[in-house]
């Protein structure tokens, strides 16, 4: 069975934000409030351009790409300028930000040749830090690398590239334990759980959708439903994803029957906290996909209903919410559940 695709939901652009509050002197003339505005957890996210983007696992629609150029062009500026009288620790963090924001470059514009150019950019900073020294400016770089790494995975469907991503996430979690750091880690135990299930989509078998599951049950473990509802339900719903791919990869109702109570469960939270109306929707999406999914697999017609129902219901209802790939992706959706549903009669 050929897998389905989901939407895939990413945590905040913590360090294009922390980069531009560093060094928000340096960037006061070109970068505003506006332009690092973030739109999970703030606003409703009615944005028809606000899809979530594979990349750095960062929602990063709002930036102003711009003004992230101009930006970067002041960092490679005051680098070449300056480079002689700063501290390795200075140098360090200042390629560590120019990499932050030519990241969001490249992925806002699906540049490949510019990632490639990022990752040397952030090699390079670790080649500034000696990590005996500065184990925590040294585990930050290396996250933000393997952000880098997955991202480029993802973009060349690279098997090495999100495999490297997953050791180097890996890597920061000997500084950033649980107990010390425990914010740290469960965003790298995210990172590494949706790494390992791009990683799983392009391999055989379903061990690594194993890995990517067992690396959900940490982060949730971690995560309070109550006191943080948009990371508890960012979590399930990319959980539902990867038992989703894994059922069709195993022709297994049960777990495509865990994913529908895992994407229930979310839009109940999303209802509940009046969270982002955008990944709302989108989480319907995902939910009348894998009702339709588990209705061909068991020939329930029934199910498939329910399935052309929902996703009615987006298009008549929801459509200010998507953007015009998702409203196409519906219409698509639609049309082969209605064409299921008539194999069934």
């Amino acid at each position: 069975m050929e897998l389905s695709t989901n939407y895939i939901f990413y945590v905040e652009n913590t360090p294009l934000n922390q980069t531009i509050e560093k060094y928000s002197d340096l960037l006061a003339d070109i970068v505003t409030s506006k332009t690092a505005e973030n739109t999970v957890g703030k606003n409703p996210a009615t944005d028809k351009n606000s899809l979530p983007v594979n990349s750095n696992n960062l929602q990063q629609h709002n930036y102003d790409t711009n003004a992230l150029e101009q930006a970067e062009a002041v960092f490679k500026q005051v680098i070449t300028e300056q480079e002689d009288d700063l501290s390795s620790l200075e140098l360090a963090g200042m390629l560590d930000g120019l990499g932050n924001i030519m990241s969001t470059i490249a992925q806002s514009k699906n540049d490949e040749d510019l990632l490639r150019a990022t990752l040397v950019v952030f090699d390079n900073a670790l080649d500034r830090v000696v990590e005996s020294s500065h184990p925590l400016e040294c585990t930050k770089i290396k996250s933000h690398l393997a952000n880098v790494l997955y991202a480029q995975g993802l973009m060349e469907n690279n098997a090495d590239l999100l495999q490297e991503a997953i050791d180097t996430y890996m890597n920061c979690l000997v500084v950033w334990n649980r107990t010390d750091y425990p914010a740290e880690w469960v965003v790298t135990m995210h990172n590494i759980a949706i790494t390992f299930y791009a990683h799983g989509r392009l391999l055989k078998g379903s061990r690594t959708f194993e890995k990517s599951i067992a690396s959900f049950r940490n982060s949730l473990a971690m995560i309070s439903q109550e006191d943080e509802p948009l990371s508890w339900a960012i979590n399930h719903n990319n959980r539902a994803c990867v038992l989703l791919s894994q059922g069709e990869r195993e022709d297994d109702p049960k777990l495509i029957e865990q994913a529908i109570e895992s994407y229930e469960k979310v839009l109940e939270v999303w209802n509940d906290q009046k969270l982002s109306l955008h990944l709302a929707t989108l989480a319907m999406v995902n939910l009348a996909t894998t009702k339709k999914v588990l209705a061909e697999l068991n020939k329930d017609k029934a199910l498939a209903q329910q399935a052309a129902d929902d996703f009615e219901k987006i298009l008549a209802v929801f459509d200010h919410a998507c953007d015009a790939q998702c409203i196409k992706r519906c219409e698509a959706e639609l049309s082969k559940t209605n064409t299921l549903i008539e194999s069934l009669d």
